[in-house]
């Protein structure tokens, strides 16, 4: 039973744990190739920047602002793959279009990048 369970924890981690390294992987290319990817961020109102919905997270100011979104992006992540497996896929897609779009929407003229929104929404679906 003991073994069962720790074998579906791990499973629900697989998923948050993968886009993590991808997150990962895409800091590691702006900094090594000194790129700045922060066009794929969120720009309010520019129909360029729609895009952004979908990239924005994977892309990050620093490694301090990496660590901050890759901690809570794996602990809710995996917490919402093992309590609503079913659910999981839909719910983490609806918050990150649904986070993506009110930054488009409402937020202040500037690029926005990170996983903060996603994260919160995750926070809010598994709390309440």
């Amino acid at each position: 039973m003991i073994r069962s369970e720790e074998r579906k924890m791990l499973r629900s981690a697989v998923f948050p744990f993968m886009i993590v390294l991808l997150m990962w992987a895409v800091r590691i290319i702006q900094t090594v190739g000194h790129y700045d990817l922060s066009f794929l961020g969120i720009y309010p109102l520019r129909w360029q920047n729609l895009p952004g919905i979908i990239t924005t997270a994977f892309v990050h100011g620093d490694f301090s602002h990496l660590i901050a979104n890759s901690v809570p992006f794996i602990i809710l992540g995996s917490a919402l793959f093992y309590f609503y497996k079913d659910l999981a896929m839909r719910i983490l897609i609806i918050f990150w279009i649904f986070s993506g779009f009110w930054i488009w929407v409402a937020a202040r003229p500037a690029y926005h990048i990170g996983a903060s929104g996603i994260i919160y929404g995750l926070w809010a679906y598994i709390m309440v």
